[in-house]
């Protein structure tokens, strides 16, 4: 089964950093100002490295 991992395997620690790392640039990119939360004001560069980072994210976990 791919999806199952051994706890403390080096699967499993390297799966649990992607999540901290994944959560840790969502906080990063999140809009300082909570009204602006469903229509963010980004700029195209910071949406570029937010769809960059995302396509990655997805491209390691599959």
């Amino acid at each position: 089964m791919s999806g199952d991992f051994e706890k403390n395997s080096l699967d499993w620690q390297l799966h649990l950093w992607q999540l901290r790392i994944a959560e840790w640039l969502d906080r990063l990119f999140q809009p300082s100002d909570d009204r602006d939360a469903r229509l963010p004001n980004w700029s195209f560069p910071e949406w570029l490295l937010r769809s960059l980072f995302w396509a990655i994210a997805i491209a390691l976990i599959l």
